[in-house]
């Protein structure tokens, strides 16, 4: 979970996260530590502080959900309280990016396979995952094309023919769940890039 308040003042921001069950709430432990970044605005305006932390719920069941007390103590001595009374985790999910992103020309069906890996996903996620892949042959990124993969299928072929000939490409990939009544989330961060060259050819790109 990604938690993001905006401050005009330098502010001391706290998180208090408890988990909603039948019998009341639980408080829960709270691994969130909130960093301060400068955004400046016009002159006139002076700046605003965003305060982002990152807070990893390691074990959750799909019909959980969670109570979140966020607080804001300006140094004007002013106190922003902001509550979320139900946020479900299983329905704000956003996975690391994924790992061991590879190309290999198969030179029988002359295709350039893609594979990857998802490292936190496998016991909850399996076959309900979608990945995208990003790919481009300029470092404008202005011929940027983009193949999709559903069911958490983790490879992905391009024909030789879509490529220019002896031209060097890169391409990244991410993650997200497919959107159902049980899981949904946002994309998550770029897989590191790859790089290759097609090979030296009389093929034309499609």
């Amino acid at each position: 979970m990604k938690c993001t308040r905006n401050e005009r003042n330098n502010s001391h921001i706290t998180l208090q996260v408890y988990l909603n069950t039948r019998s009341g709430r639980m408080l829960h432990e709270n691994n969130c530590t909130f960093t301060r970044i400068s955004v400046p605005l016009p002159e006139e305006e002076g700046q605003v502080a965003t305060y982002t932390c990152t807070m990893n719920f390691l074990m959750f069941r799909a019909f959980q959900t969670y109570r979140l007390v966020l607080e804001a103590n300006s140094q004007a001595n002013t106190t922003h309280t902001c509550i979320v009374e139900k946020f479900k985790p299983s329905w704000n999910i956003q996975l690391n990016a994924p790992l061991q992103l590879s190309v290999t020309l198969n030179s029988t069906t002359r295709k350039f396979n893609f594979t990857w890996q998802i490292d936190d996903a496998e016991r909850y996620l399996k076959g309900r995952l979608e990945h995208e892949l990003e790919y481009w042959s300029r470092e404008t990124r202005e011929d940027v094309k983009v193949k999709r993969r559903i069911n958490d299928i983790r490879h992905l072929a391009i024909e030789e023919t879509e490529l220019d000939p002896d031209t060097n490409y890169t391409a990244w990939i991410r993650s997200k769940p497919l959107k159902t009544e049980r899981y949904q989330g946002s994309w998550s961060t770029w897989s590191s890039e790859i790089k290759w060259r097609t090979d030296p050819g009389k093929y034309t790109a499609a």
